[in-house]
């Protein structure tokens, strides 16, 4: 191999790629082993525009699994993405239906729909696709019942579009938009950019002047099929070796002390317990985790290992942690379904010291940024652990880190003040999570729980819990 990408242009490097992906699997494996061998990093090379040169375009791995768990659930709307702005002011229902024609051609996933062919599932991306502009009138008693109602509706995959847009009109000038997707095609992430987009295509229609969208170089189907070129060359078996080792054989439930037996199939029913940091331990927390190399969610994973140990009397914690997937520039502004779960395994020893334990989280969060793209699905395929429609394999409890958002309460878009409606949604896919977002004021967090297993009064005592270990983590002092 005489080239090296870091030397190549941009065309060059797209013409490789290209090439990369339509070359047969021994040939791809060749390929990367050689750019191994001579320090070069497949990373470089861009995601090629390929689409267009494959019969059948395949599904991501994610898409893979979320198709799969709708087979088993059809009626399930676990899987929606939900999200719903109160609009008040003069609204063009006009603009804002035209803004919705001109989303729709821009992101391929929203005119996608999912077709089996000799007994395998594919991609089909519809040349033309309408989503309608829904209208319903409704009484203010009745508007959070007809907003969750609308939300809550199950998709169904194989027919008809996973993108659902409805107005709710108050009064003349007060409204509600609801825009709900199903996972397969988005994640939370893509929520934002399709609001983004839809605001800045409706301004385009009112002023009439043109939308200053920036180019999409690539859509999701090519991320698809990069993402199993690359994979099925080896790196897929590089990435599972990482984890096998980090892992190991031994795959434990988390035995925390339970109120109520496991129902045997979890209702999915959640409600939550604030768990609020103030500002001067928000900001020693920050302070120690820049003069340790440390980052928030690193001192924040320490602590909650602690607290679980303790509560569960086990030492071998494992704590699963969304990561957003859109390691590339040309990812970040899809909508699709990028999102991954990684299993962090943390060991507590209570002879160690903070810095000690903090020194391991670091090694565990650095390690699994670096093996990020292997599909949790493949994971729990390759590691078989014992599996129970009672709890998630791997991990039982779920860590995740926001980042907070510009505050947008009370933007004003062409005339309209657009203010964010609550869902107030509080399913609970895991038995246990803790969400957390830094802010200027400190650290707003919240454990999500499952009601079929905790009461109330148990998830209180492990906030108190955190809260103690995080400001003995300041204090330096022993576990």
């Amino acid at each position: 191999m005489k080239w090296r990408v870091s030397d190549m242009d941009k065309s060059a490097a797209e013409r490789i790629a290209q090439r990369f992906v339509g070359l047969p699997v021994e040939q791809r494996r060749q390929i990367l082993n050689k750019m191994h061998e001579t320090g070069q990093s497949f990373k470089l090379l861009p995601i090629a525009v390929t689409r267009h040169d494959v019969s059948r375009i395949p599904l991501s791995y994610a898409q893979q699994r979320m198709l799969f768990l709708w087979q088993m659930e059809p009626g399930n709307a676990a899987y929606n993405v939900p999200m719903a702005v109160r609009l008040n002011g003069p609204l063009d229902r006009q603009a804002l239906s035209a803004a919705l024609d001109r989303l729709v051609p821009r992101h391929e996933t929203l005119r996608t729909r999912f077709v089996s062919e000799d007994g395998a599932f594919y991609q089909e991306i519809l040349q033309q696709a309408t989503v309608a502009l829904e209208f319903a009138s409704v009484a203010p008693a009745d508007l959070e019942n007809q907003v969750r109602a609308e939300l809550q509706k199950p998709f169904d995959l194989l027919s008809g579009t996973l993108l659902r847009v409805r107005l709710f009109q108050l009064a003349e000038t007060e409204h509600v938009l609801t825009v709900c997707m199903h996972h397969i095609v988005s994640d939370g992430w893509s929520g934002e950019v399709l609001i983004r987009e839809f605001v800045q295509l409706y301004q385009a229609q009112v002023s009439g002047q043109p939308a200053q969208l920036p180019a999409l170089a690539i859509q999701y189907a090519d991320y698809a099929i990069w993402q199993r070129a690359w994979l099925e060359a080896g790196e897929g078996e590089r990435q599972l070796n990482y984890w096998k080792q980090q892992l190991g054989t031994e795959h434990p439930l988390l035995s925390l002390p339970l109120d109520h037996p496991r129902p045997l199939q979890p209702s999915q029913r959640g409600a939550t317990v604030r768990v609020d940091v103030p500002e001067q331990l928000s900001a020693q927390l920050k302070s120690l985790a820049r003069n340790s190399g440390q980052t928030l969610f690193m001192l924040t994973l320490a602590a909650l290992s602690v607290v679980l140990s303790r509560f569960s009397g086990q030492a071998d914690i494992r704590i699963g942690a969304p990561n957003a997937g859109r390691t590339r520039s040309e990812l970040e502004g899809l909508i699709g379904f990028f999102i991954n779960t990684q299993v962090l395994r943390v060991q507590v020893d209570e002879q160690q010291s903070f810095a000690q334990l903090l020194d391991q989280v670091k090694q565990v969060v650095t390690g699994a940024q670096s093996h990020q793209e292997l599909p949790f699905e493949h994971l729990v395929d390759a590691l078989a652990p014992e599996r129970n429609l009672g709890h998630n394999p791997l991990f039982q409890f779920k860590i995740n880190q926001h980042v907070l958002a510009a505050d947008d309460s009370g933007q004003r878009v062409s005339g309209l003040t657009v203010d964010e409606f609550p869902i107030g949604s509080s399913d609970a896919r895991f038995d246990l999570a803790f969400d957390f977002t830094d802010t200027p004021g400190g650290i707003r967090g919240y454990f999500t729980y499952a009601t079929d297993l905790f009461e109330p009064s148990t998830i209180e005592r492990m906030a108190e819990a955190l809260r103690a270990v995080l400001q003995a983590l300041v204090a330096d002092t022993d576990l």
